[in-house]
């Protein structure tokens, strides 16, 4: 993978004399032509080796999702050069495969797995030819790196979808006291692929804190929840609060 994802497998490519990393996220960011085409074959291989393990509707209607992000934002899009600049409501060329909707859709036709895989093949295809003829500059890449991006969630995705049992106990760590300290926090305009998320870097001042070494786990949680932490809005932000209300809700979803 190649944004800092977990389950990341690390490798390189040789490019030239120097070797270029596939899971170095930074390089990745501001990765030109080459690099981000050879990433965007290995994402697409990821891919493939998780739907090899899962050809449920479901996995096939999530990795379909890679093809279609890439022809919706950058084949059919005549405005794919403008980058963040282009209008998302602009006008778009027809698509490859007519039945894309339906596949798609939850309700619809469920995709078979050769038809899948068909056009993830083709959507790459078109995607690797149209990169090879975009100018080496942040706005006209600026879609083919956000391709990458969506792909890799997609890989996470599925491989959360191939997670089964659970997983092993681990014992118990006391807290962590964090000293009060200023933090730049954000990534600095320094060119390349930027999440909306993380603009821009900037210096914020964290006063002392404790933190839990690790997550809370079920036992806690189920602690949390018979100690009447569903009727205590002192223990939620606002918004959360509002909407555990609104919801009803007094477990998280699915349990």
């Amino acid at each position: 993978m190649h944004a800092g994802a977990p389950g990341a497998q690390g490798g390189s490519v040789k490019l030239g004399a120097a070797a270029q990393p596939l899971d170095d996220p930074q390089a990745i960011r501001q990765a030109g032509r080459e690099l981000l085409s050879l990433a965007l074959m290995d994402a697409r291989n990821h891919l493939l080796q998780r739907l090899a393990q899962d050809e449920s509707p479901a996995a096939l209607r999530q990795a379909l999702r890679a093809g279609a992000w890439q022809e919706h934002w950058i084949a059919c899009h005549v405005q794919r050069g403008r980058g963040e600049g282009c209008d998302p409501a602009g006008v778009r060329l027809a698509g490859i495969e007519p039945a894309l909707v339906s596949w798609l859709h939850a309700a619809g036709e469920p995709p078979r797995p050769d038809c899948t895989r068909h056009y993830l093949a083709e959507t790459l295809e078109i995607t690797l030819d149209l990169l090879a003829a975009t100018p080496d500059d942040d706005t006209a890449l600026h879609l083919y790196r956000l391709a990458l991006l969506h792909e890799d969630r997609l890989c996470e995705a599925l491989d959360e979808r191939l997670r089964t049992g659970t997983p092993p106990a681990r014992a118990g760590r006391p807290p962590l006291l964090m000293p009060a300290q200023r933090w730049w926090l954000g990534s600095p305009r320094a060119g390349g692929l930027v999440p909306a998320n993380e603009r821009w870097a900037h210096e914020v001042a964290v006063p002392e804190f404790e933190i839990d070494a690790q997550p809370v786990n079920w036992g806690q949680f189920v602690e949390f929840a018979e100690d009447g932490g569903y009727d205590r809005a002192e223990l939620w932000s606002g918004a959360g609060w509002s909407w555990a209300q609104a919801q009803g809700r007094r477990a998280p979803a699915h349990v």
